[in-house]
């Protein structure tokens, strides 16, 4: 059994509702060796009471404020810059672990010194904590495409050493872009089907509050990264562009569509084409936007 230290990395803005929850999922772990950095982005609520009140109960969890609210990449940032593991990931203060998802995590690098990033199974909550439904880790030769990594990770801390940290002018889409960038610096991905974490979807996450800022993030992150990404196949690429013109056209930004249609023209016309044919665009309302294949 693996006994790398690991590096949590926690960003935490007025996140009092499910802080300890989450703070408590890694109390539970069974893999003991890991230290928690809990990064407060310059919380207004009772944040940085909880905080100081499990930092006062394990030596192994440190915290960090910010005197300004400086946003997930930033927070991510503070913590990485600060950690000494030989592993790392970062959890969100609304999402679980389960109790043995270092240990299976760390273990898998362990026995496959050629991986630097895995990534796993997870629920997806409602705010209450139920079952929405299972989702399994995807092909990291679809990243860009869809989001196959999703909030259960580890990573060898090689990566930071050689790529760097996250970008803090990508907020939104900071995950994909630090994800994607290891990619094309040779750093190799792999799913481990195994569920091992809890993602809640309410309605206060910044999946739901940021919806239309996401979509945008993330095509100029794809634009940035696309020409980079040869094992992606042209008609991925171009399915990849057909899915954000229909997000743009569900919010009834046109100048968006135009220009996602035409960057999947621009990668495969034919594929392009055809999938238009086949799956015709209309302007549908925003609660729809996410059922077109």
């Amino acid at each position: 059994m693996s006994t790398a230290l690991i590096s949590i990395v926690l960003p935490v803005y007025n996140g009092a509702r499910y802080l300890r929850q989450s703070i408590q999922s890694v109390l539970r772990q069974t893999h003991q060796k890991w230290e928690l950095l809990v990064v407060d982005d310059c919380s207004t609520d009772s944040t940085p009471e909880i905080i100081a009140e499990y930092c006062s109960l394990d030596q192994r969890i440190r915290s960090f404020r910010h005197d300004k609210n400086r946003r997930l990449p930033g927070a991510l940032n503070t913590g990485f810059i600060a950690a000494q593991g030989e592993y790392m990931t970062w959890t969100s203060d609304d999402n679980l672990y389960q109790p043995t998802a270092l240990q299976e995590m760390a273990d898998y690098l362990d026995a496959h010194p050629e991986i630097a990033f895995v990534y796993t199974d997870f629920d997806l909550i409602d705010e209450n904590g139920m079952l929405i439904e299972t989702v399994l880790a995807g092909d990291w030769k679809d990243l860009g495409f869809v989001d196959v990594i999703g909030g259960c990770f580890l990573y060898r801390r090689i990566i930071h050493e050689k790529i760097g940290y996250y970008d803090e002018n990508a907020f939104l889409a900071e995950d994909l872009e630090f994800e994607l960038r290891a990619m094309v610096n040779g750093f190799q991905f792999a799913p481990l089907h195994k569920n091992l974490y809890q993602y809640r979807d309410h309605p206060g996450a910044l999946t739901s509050t940021k919806a239309r800022q996401i979509y945008r993030a993330h095509a100029e992150i794809n634009q940035r990264y696309f020409p980079k990404m040869p094992w992606m196949s042209k008609e991925t690429k171009a399915r990849a562009y057909l899915h954000l013109a229909r997000k743009a056209l569900a919010i009834r930004d046109f100048t968006a569509t135009l220009r996602f249609i035409l960057s999947g023209v621009s990668c495969s016309p034919l594929f392009t084409i055809g999938y238009a044919l086949q799956y015709p665009f209309r302007n549908r309302s925003s609660t729809d936007s996410s059922s077109s294949p």
